[in-house]
């Protein structure tokens, strides 16, 4: 079978293509949760870990050896050299690598656009050119900087606390499916992890971005914008379903 990275004819794995480590952490923290927008269906603990074959085990090395292990030692505040400096409205962030990042980033969209799941395909989808570029990108390590698209990168806060943790706690242990805001003429993407939001959209887009910090594919500083949760109306979308639906023991 041919590998959607490197498009060599070998044996493909189970690729997941949300970091298996993200699954694992909510899992352990009793966060996971599957909830749909069938009214009927109530919602469940999840033991979804969604993955396909998609990737040879070369390229699998190859996106956790570069850029998910790094970058989910940053996301969870633990990279080494990396600091954190906390301001009213942003946090700034100094030492981090941001090439590996940004690709990070670029292959959880990528995966997500390139997966055969209708969860994923439904919500996540550019055209052929751009499927490529990222392609490209993520095998070589490079990051086109005269491309169209921007990555953004915002921090997600909670000035309020929940039944049975704090806001605080909240935000640092989510991790949601992608997800698209569109109009007629474009669409915007958004990826929320561990505290991040990471928004993808053509540099020409009107669409009200999430945060408005550019990730840059260089360099080792960015402020990443404090962004309220109740501002981001995809998420309480998913707490008032929880809310209103009863969760089977």
């Amino acid at each position: 079978m041919i590998c959607k990275l490197c498009l060599c004819d070998k044996d493909l794995k189970n690729s997941h293509i949300i970091p298996n480590a993200f699954i694992r952490r909510i899992k352990e923290n009793g966060l996971a949760t599957h909830v749909t927008s069938d009214i009927n269906e109530p919602v469940r603990n999840s033991i979804e870990s969604y993955h396909e074959k998609m990737l040879c085990g070369n390229c699998e090395q190859l996106l956790s050896r570069e850029y998910e292990r790094y970058s989910i030692r940053f996301l969870k505040g633990g990279a080494k050299g990396v600091k954190f400096i906390h301001h009213s409205d942003k946090v700034k962030v100094l030492g981090a690598d941001l090439r590996r990042i940004y690709l990070f980033v670029l292959s959880v969209f990528w995966r997500a656009a390139m997966s055969n799941e209708r969860i994923f395909n439904e919500k996540v989808f550019f055209p052929d050119y751009l499927l490529e570029e990222f392609r490209k990108c993520i095998l070589l390590g490079k990051v086109n900087h005269s491309s169209v698209y921007i990555l953004k990168i915002s921090r997600l806060v909670c000035n309020h606390d929940f039944p049975n943790m704090t806001g605080e706690k909240f935000v640092r242990d989510l991790v949601m499916l992608p997800f698209h805001r569109i109009n007629d003429n474009e669409a915007s993407f958004h990826w929320i992890a561990l505290g991040f939001v990471f928004s993808f959209s053509v540099s020409s887009s009107q669409l009200k971005p999430i945060g408005s910090t550019i990730l840059r594919g260089h360099g080792s500083k960015v402020s990443a914008v404090y962004v309220e949760l109740r501002n981001i109306p995809e998420i309480i979308a998913i707490l008032d379903t929880i809310h209103k639906r009863e969760i089977p023991s």
